[in-house]
């Protein structure tokens, strides 16, 4: 007997308290209330305001592969800063950045926007001049109406990555 007061005093606890409470239904004749839609949420345009590049020492070592499956390892890169008035905001659809027709496969985020890098100067090269555009949930691209420029990369000096972020 004692053993079946300590289980149900184990047991209690966790029964949910919806087990007490009643249903209403609906008398026949009547419709049932339905919940009024949640307001449309207006989201302002995402703005760019800045754009930055940046020759950065990495921390550590990036490998990737080539075109031709060759491995190559870079010890710097070109970091690019996109700073926004209002960041677009955190969902569960994809956002994608594109510089002309180029999707940056991955960036981060800092206090003023977001970063990546592009390890590949030819690349880099490649990018001048291009319209920087969004897509969100994989619809069309919509251009922010900034291009980007590589002019005067090549007089960049390095600095380290993590002073970058930091500013």
């Amino acid at each position: 007997m004692k053993a079946l007061f300590i289980l149900i005093a184990l047991v209690v606890p966790f029964a949910p308290a919806a087990c007490n409470s009643t249903v209403q239904q609906t008398p026949p004749g009547q419709q049932a209330q339905t919940p009024e839609p949640a307001a449309e949420v207006r989201e302002e345009p995402v703005e760019l305001t800045g754009i930055e590049l940046h020759k950065v020492k990495l921390a550590a070592p990036h490998k990737m592969r080539d075109k031709d499956q060759k491995e190559r390892v870079f010890d710097q890169a070109w970091m690019v800063l996109l700073a926004f008035k209002n960041r677009p905001p955190v969902r569960d659809m994809r956002t994608d950045i594109y510089i002309g027709d180029y999707r940056v496969p991955e960036y981060g985020g800092y206090k003023n926007g977001v970063y990546f890098k592009i390890y590949d100067e030819s690349l880099l090269r490649s990018l001048n001049d291009q319209d920087i555009s969004i897509a969100v949930g994989g619809r069309a691209k919509q251009s922010l109406g900034r291009k980007f420029s590589t002019a005067d990369y090549a007089r960049l000096s390095v600095e380290d990555e993590a002073a970058v972020l930091k500013r």
